[in-house]
């Protein structure tokens, strides 16, 4: 089992807290959207390949 919060995605939120050098703007990818087909969770390149 795998927790998927964190490990494949997380929210702008996090990644801004986080000040990660994998989480540059130009370079997350949209993992997923809200009701309003706005983006809520991104993922870094690494994730994608590793999804």
């Amino acid at each position: 089992m795998m927790d998927l919060d964190d490990t494949l995605f997380q929210t702008q939120r996090k990644i801004d807290a986080w000040d990660l050098p994998t989480t540059e703007p130009e370079s997350l990818i949209c993992a997923t959207v809200n009701k309003q087909d706005e983006p809520l969770s991104f993922m870094s390149q690494r994730q994608a390949i590793f999804f």
